[in-house]
C-alpha cells in the first residue's frame, strides 16, 4: 500500500526537540494570549514550552513552520491543548508533545470541528488506576476531527480515541507505536480512514466497540501486538483494499454482534487466523487474498454467520476455511489451495452451503465434514488434494449435488 507520511517524522521526541531553539517565555505567553482570543496565529520554528494546559475556547487557526520545526510541549497534568470553543479550528505544521509524568492527553477535542494537517502528536501518559489520560488525541461530545498527513505515536493508550457520537476522518497519516491501539472508536462514533499506516501498536491496529462504525480503505494494518482490525459489541466496519498482515493474533476479529464487510483486501501472514468470526457476528468476505496465516485462512465459530465469495485462500497453515459449533457459512466461487490440512472443515453442528468452489493441492481433504455438520455442496471442483477430495464422517449429513470431487464416506 502507499504510505504518504515520511518515516522521518517519527523521530519527533525529546532528543529532537532539544535540537530546536527555545522560544522565550515572553513570546510563549504572547502566543497563549493570542491563541485564546482566537483567529489566525502564526508560530515560528522552535519549542514553545507551556507552563499549564492550553485551553482554546474560541475558534482558532494555528500555523507553524512544519511538524519537525514548531513544537508545542508541556509537562502540566491534564493535556497539552484542548479545543472546546465550538465552531471550526485548525492546526497546521506543528508538533504537540507531552513531556511530563502525570496523567495527560496531548490533544483534547471537547467541542466543535478541528482539522489537523502535518501535525505530530506524542507522549500521552495513562493513569491506569484512575482511568485518565493516555490518548494522543481524544475526541468527545459529538465533535469532529479531520487528521491529514499527520503522525500520532508513542502514547500510553490509543493514538486516537473517538467517543460520544463524535466523528473522525483520517487520511495519509501514521498511527503507530502506541501502547494501546492506533485508533479506537466507542459509543456511536463514526470513522473514515484512507491511506493510513497502523503499525506496531501494542494492542490492535484499530478497535471498534459499542455501536461505532468505520469505513477503512487503502491502509496498512501490520505487526500490531494483537489484531489488525478488532470489531466487537454491535460495531460495524467496511474494509476495502487494505493490507492486513503480520499481526500477533488474527488479522481481523469480528465478535459479539459485530458486522464486518471485507472486500479486495490482502490478509497475509498473521500469527493466528487471517479472519476470525465468533459470537453472533456476521461477515461478508469478498474478493480478498487470504494467504499464509498461521492457523486458518477463515475461521467461523459459535453462532457467527459468514458469506465468502470469490476469495483466494492460499497456503494457510491449518484449514483454508474452518467452521465449527453452530456457525452458518455460505462459500461461493472461492479458490482454496495449499492448506496445511483440509481446504474446508465443517464440524460440530454447523450448516455450510458450498457452491462452485475450487479446492486443490490441500494437505488432507478438499472438503471434510465432521460430527453433525450439514448443509449442501453443489458444483465444487476438487483436484490434487493429498487425501480424499470430499470426506464425510458417518454422523455428518450434508446434501451432495453434482461435484467434481471424489467422495468417501466413513464406513
Amino acid at each position: 500500500m502507499r504510505r504518504i507520511v515520511a518515516a522521518g517524522l517519527l523521530f519527533i521526541g525529546l532528543a529532537f526537540t532539544q535540537s530546536l531553539p527555545e522560544v522565550p517565555a515572553s513570546e510563549v505567553q504572547a502566543f497563549v494570549a493570542q491563541a485564546q482570543r482566537g483567529g489566525r496565529v502564526a508560530l515560528r520554528a522552535g519549542i514553545y514550552r507551556l507552563t499549564r494546559p492550553l485551553t482554546l475556547n474560541n475558534p482558532v487557526e494555528l500555523v507553524g513552520a512544519g511538524s519537525t520545526q514548531t513544537v508545542i510541549t508541556s509537562t502540566a497534568e491534564g493535556y497539552v491543548v484542548s479545543f472546546r470553543g465550538g465552531g471550526k479550528s485548525s492546526a497546521t505544521g506543528l508538533a504537540f508533545e507531552y513531556q511530563g509524568k502525570a496523567q495527560a492527553y496531548v490533544v483534547y477535542i471537547q467541542e466543535g470541528e478541528v482539522i489537523l494537517t502535518d501535525v505530530a502528536v506524542s507522549g500521552a501518559v495513562r493513569d491506569a488506576a484512575n482511568k485518565q489520560g493516555g490518548s494522543g488525541i481524544i475526541v468527545w461530545n459529538d465533535s469532529k476531527l479531520t487528521l491529514n498527513k499527520s503522525v500520532v505515536w508513542s502514547n500510553e493508550l490509543e493514538g486516537v480515541a473517538v467517543l460520544d457520537k463524535s466523528q473522525v476522518v483520517i487520511k495519509d497519516s501514521d498511527l503507530s507505536e502506541n501502547v494501546g491501539s492506533g485508533l479506537s472508536l466507542y459509543d456511536g462514533s463514526a470513522g473514515q480512514v484512507d491511506n493510513t499506516l497502523f503499525e506496531q501498536n501494542e494492542a490492535s491496529g484499530i478497535e471498534l466497540f459499542d455501536r461505532s462504525q468505520l469505513t477503512l480503505e487503502n491502509s496498512d494494518l501490520q505487526m500490531n501486538g494483537e489484531f489488525g482490525l478488532y470489531v466487537a459489541d454491535a460495531a460495524s466496519a467496511t474494509a476495502r483494499e487494505n493490507s492486513i498482515q503480520q499481526n500477533t493474533f488474527s488479522g481481523v476479529l469480528a465478535r459479539d454482534q459485530a458486522q464486518v464487510t471485507l472486500e479486495n483486501n490482502d490478509i497475509l501472514s498473521n500469527k493466528e487466523a487471517g479472519i476470525l468470526c465468533v459470537g453472533l457476528a456476521t461477515s461478508v468476505i469478498r474478493n480478498n487474498l487470504i494467504e499464509k496465516n498461521a492457523t486458518n485462512g477463515i475461521g467461523v465459530s459459535e453462532k457467527a454467520r459468514v458469506l465468502a465469495i470469490n476469495n483466494l485462500v492460499r497456503g494457510n497453515a491449518e484449514f483454508g476455511l474452518a467452521a465449527s459449533k453452530e456457525a452458518v457459512v455460505s462459500a461461493q466461487q472461492n479458490t482454496i489451495e495449499f492448506s496445511g490440512y483440509s481446504g474446508i472443515l465443517a464440524r460440530d453442528n454447523v450448516q455450510v452451503i458450498l457452491e462452485r468452489n475450487l479446492l486443490q493441492n490441500n494437505g488432507e481433504h478438499g472438503i471434510f465434514f465432521v460430527g453433525n455438520a450439514g448443509g449442501r455442496a453443489q458444483g465444487n471442483e476438487c483436484k490434487q488434494n493429498k487425501l480424499t477430495d470430499l470426506y464425510l464422517e458417518k454422523s455428518s449429513n450434508p446434501t451432495l449435488g453434482t461435484n467434481a470431487c471424489k467422495v468417501e464416506r466413513q464406513p
